[in-house]
């Protein structure tokens, strides 16, 4: 487990009067490192005079490059512990939620904006002071294990247009010469049963096991296809083409989509194993490719819709048609 690092900053509402509505903030913020996509802890300490409430609404679902995960209670929402008494009659809580980022180096998590209320529906605001994450990339951190070959320039080559059109040609009056008529085609047969995206991939995930790759010293190959199977789910389930897309593309996509957060972090975990085995050559611990299978599952099993039974009619009513 990552080791929590907080960093802290204090910001207090002026005092106008003796007397006057009065509140400190204190914001830490862990682990202080982090790769694209981890969670990180937020913890903003609230101490307040009676005479003023916080307000937990206003706290904004994007705050610079970072977004707003939400709690461990439900995605998108700020847990918030119980008012308790503080030193000189004050009143002391703690709010508490997560946020990630998929930009890299150092990200600055700006000042968030806490409202209060008066007793007579007058708001007051207060700003944490911003904190800085350094958010590192993998490929950074794991180096060129895989010895990645360097892009090729542009290549200048002849044009072979007029070859291109001849061949054309001669391909289309083959094609007419051979083709049989219309009478003699065979009649077609029924379509192929089109499964629904998670019958798909359990088809597939129960052919890759199957074939037995892992016993075969295949790790590669093997993750290639498990990669493959939950890329053609993503696609089919929610429109993304995710064959095409990087990890780190088809991650920032979950935000616009609404995914769980227990299957996004199943996705993301798998997916950076994934790329060091395809990409960078790493020998997984064999108790590991099991989890890695079992987070696809997961990752399918939370993201199918459940089907809801239409409501029978009550007592075997039927419905009569309306004379006009």
């Amino acid at each position: 487990m990552k080791r929590l690092v907080l960093a802290a900053a204090l910001l207090s509402l002026p005092l106008c009067a003796f007397g006057a509505p009065s509140a400190s903030l204190r914001m830490q913020a862990g682990p202080k490192e982090i790769h694209i996509g981890d969670p990180v802890e937020v913890r903003i300490t609230v101490v307040h005079s009676t005479d003023i409430a916080p307000s937990v609404a206003a706290i904004p679902t994007t705050m610079g490059e970072f977004e707003l995960m939400g709690s461990t209670d439900a995605p998108g929402t700020i847990a918030a512990t119980k008012p308790s008494k503080a030193r000189g009659g004050r009143v002391s809580s703690t709010l508490r939620f997560y946020v990630t980022t998929f930009s890299t180096g150092p990200v600055i998590l700006p000042a968030i904006p806490i409202q209060f209320q008066k007793a007579d529906g007058t708001l007051l605001e207060a700003r944490t002071e911003p904190l800085s994450i350094t958010v590192k990339s993998l490929l950074q951190e794991k180096g060129d294990e895989g010895h990645l070959r360097p892009a090729k320039g542009p290549f200048n080559y002849r044009s072979w247009t007029w070859l291109w059109i001849l061949i054309a040609i001669l391909f289309v009056l083959l094609t007419v010469s051979v083709w049989p008529r219309r009478g003699d085609k065979p009649a077609a047969g029924p379509p192929a049963p089109l499964y629904s995206p998670e019958e798909e991939a359990s088809r597939a995930l129960s052919e890759l096991q199957a074939a037995d790759l892992v016993s075969q010293g295949q790790i590669q190959e093997f993750y290639f296809r498990l990669s493959s199977i939950l890329r053609r789910y993503i696609e089919r389930r929610y429109g993304i083409p995710a064959p095409e897309m990087t990890s780190s593309e088809i991650v920032s996509s979950f935000g616009r989509i609404g995914l769980p957060l227990e299957a996004s972090f199943a996705c993301r975990e798998f997916l950076d194993e994934a790329d060091l085995v395809k990409f960078a050559k790493m020998e997984p611990d064999p108790g590991d490719i099991p989890v890695d299978v079992a987070r696809v599952k997961l990752f399918i099993q939370v993201t199918t819709p459940v089907e809801e039974k239409p409501e029978e009619k009550k007592n075997g009513e039927k419905e009569e048609a309306i004379p006009v």
